[in-house]
This record gives structure tokens, sequence and C-alpha cells, in this order.
């Protein structure tokens, strides 16, 4: 099993789980059943599992994560040899434990009710061996190593599609083509009449000076006829005299 554990030593969190084990021999504190705890190779299993909820006093309950049961002494008892067992969660201080800092980063789990260490029956360090409390006699068989799990990290949620613009329908590409086009129209338009406007001012000057150069040749003309009219006006005279005589 891969070794995802923390770190031994540091302060209990109550929303963790802990493997328990023996400096002595490395094996850890397992549930076995419903009832029983003994001493098996350390696995990581659920039944080796353990909750430190707080209790009253600064002690702790001890719940195993396969049953929610508490390590708990048979009998209520206070002498050394008595033996642990698991027992549905009680306000009651066969089941409470106090956490004590030893050497080397490990615990001494201590009775609160009597104040004796968690201990390995025989100094056993054998599968299957059984737990007892014992006066404090500061040995390896009553040093616990005390590992939280890793927690596994919460799921990533999945980022969200990045949204398309929906592809256009037939009739509505062709108002985009048409609307595009008569845009497209009106500036070529607006871009003629502002190339346009200075030819135009031309012209105009150019029609006022022909219209200036008509009205110059157009007065011989008449200085002509007006001199036609002058000499007709004297032989007329002279045909009327004649048809009187």
């Amino acid at each position: 099993m891969a070794d995802n554990r923390k770190k031994k030593g540091g302060q209990i969190d109550p929303s963790a789980c802990y493997t328990i084990t023996s400096k002595l021999s490395g094996k850890a504190i397992t549930a076995c059943g419903e009832n029983d705890v003994r001493m098996f190779t350390l696995t990581g299993e659920e039944n080796q599992q353990w909750k430190l909820t707080p209790a009253a006093d600064g002690a702790y309950h001890l719940l195993a994560k396969a049953t929610g049961k508490a390590m708990d002494i048979i009998l209520a008892g206070q002498n050394n040899g008595a033996q642990l067992h698991q027992w549905e969660e009680l306000p009651a201080p066969s089941q409470s434990w106090i956490i004590e800092p030893a050497a080397d980063g490990c615990y001494k789990i201590k009775s609160a009710l009597s104040g004796k260490c968690l201990d390995i029956v025989d100094i056993s360090t054998l599968d299957d061996a059984r737990l007892q409390i014992w006066e404090d006699l500061d040995g390896d068989n009553q040093k616990w190593e005390l590992h939280s799990l890793a927690a596994p990290k919460p799921a990533r949620k999945p980022r969200a599609a990045k949204k398309t613009d929906a592809p256009a329908k037939p009739a509505q590409k062709e108002e985009a083509q048409q609307a595009a086009a008569s845009k497209s129209t009106a500036r070529k338009t607006a871009a003629a009449e502002t190339t346009a406007a200075p030819a135009g001012k031309g012209a105009v000057k150019k029609a006022e000076k022909s219209i200036t150069a008509e009205k110059a040749t157009s007065k011989p003309a008449t200085a002509v006829k007006s001199a036609t009219k002058a000499a007709a006006k004297p032989a007329a005279k002279k045909s009327a005299k004649k048809e009187q005589k």
C-alpha cells in the first residue's frame, strides 16, 4: 500500500482519520468484527482507521471508522491487564483516552479512568496480539504513532464550455449579406460624391465663362441689325415719294 500518511506528531485533527501503530512492532490497532480489537500488519483499510473525537477534560474517544464504535475497557476495568474491546459510544470514562506526547514524536494513550497506558499483551510483536491497560513503564509497547490519512482532494468542477455563436440560418445569412452589400454601396456612393464635388464646381465655372463669351459675340450682330434698320429708313422714304408722284 502506498504510504499517503501525514507525519506523526502535531495537533490532533478531529475531522481526520488516523492509523495507530505500535512503536515496538509497527503493527496497527485493528477493529476486528463488531466488538474485538487486535494488532495486525498495517494495511490502512477502514478497520484500521480511527477518529479521535474530543471528550470531557481534554480527552478523546477513539472511534473505529469501520463500525462507528468506541475503543472501551471491558467492564470499565482499572487494574493492570484489563483488556479492550469495541462498544457503542457512551459518555463513559472507560471510553475516554488522554493523548500524551512521548519521545520521538510518539504518544502514550492513557485511560482517563485509571491513568494506565494502552499496552500490548505479553509485549507481542505478532499479528492477532491483544490490547490491555498497564501502569506506565515507558516501554516501546506503550508508545504509539498516530498518522492522519491524507484527505482526498475534492474533485475539480468541469470547466464550462465556451459559448460559440450558433450557425446562422439561411434567411439570416441572406439578410446579413444584403446588409453588408448595402453598406458597401453606401460607402462607394459617399466616396464618389466626395471625389465628384471639385469637378462639379469646375464645370459650373466653365459654363459661366461660355455664357459670358456668347454674350460678347452676340453684341456685334445686334449692332449690324441696328445699322441695317437705319439704312433701310431713307430708302423707304424715297420709294414713298415716288409713289406719290
